[in-house]
């Protein structure tokens, strides 16, 4: 009989897991983990609600639900906004001199079909563009593959950047990062 809860078993944080920078599935659940020290740039979560967006706060313990829907940014992790059906609770948790994260999506079989890719205007949070790709526990893998393609079309020309409300130019968008591998721009680990 287990302790403790089973992610805790198969998804360490610990700095040299071989886990860490990829997303992992287990039962019902996708997952995805990172651990790095205090001195690096903070991966800021960042909702949008609204004509505004909030900035949850970069608290040293942070268990925190993005509901189904709700589109979302992480600093330094992706550039664009990521909007899936099934909630994602996002772990932050600082110990010593380390960070840990955590993403954890899924539920029932049924809780996680589609994911939209947006990018939202950082002046007046107009939304710019926005792709929707069926996946599921199924085709998530459509995520990675489309990923690349749809950030290509928002990035070239320089008009899809820019907003047709206020004329605010949005930086180029990157690809989900692996943090702490020398090439940032492939496409994550996905191990299933």
């Amino acid at each position: 009989m287990m302790d403790a809860p089973i992610l805790r078993y198969l998804f360490s944080m610990k700095p040299d897991s071989a886990t860490l920078g990829q997303w992992r599935r287990t039962h019902d659940y996708e997952v995805w983990t990172h651990c790095q020290t205090k001195n690096e740039p903070p991966l800021t979560l960042w909702e949008a609600h609204g004509a505004g967006v909030v900035r949850l706060p970069d608290q040293d313990t942070l268990m925190h639900v993005i509901k189904g829907g709700v589109p979302h940014h992480v600093e330094q992790l992706f550039g664009y906004w990521r909007a899936c059906d099934s909630d994602i609770v996002w772990f932050r948790i600082v110990r010593d001199d380390r960070v840990h994260y955590a993403m954890v999506l899924g539920g029932c079989p049924s809780a996680y079909e589609s994911d939209k890719l947006l990018w939202i205007c950082p002046s007046c949070a107009n939304v710019l563009q926005q792709h929707e790709i069926v996946t599921g526990r199924k085709g998530v893998q459509r995520f990675w593959r489309q990923e690349g393609s749809f950030i290509d079309e928002f990035n070239n020309p320089v008009e899809h950047r820019t907003c047709d409300k206020c004329g605010h130019v949005h930086p180029p968008a990157y690809r989900f990062r692996q943090l702490g591998k020398l090439d940032s721009s492939m496409t994550p680990e996905v191990a299933w």
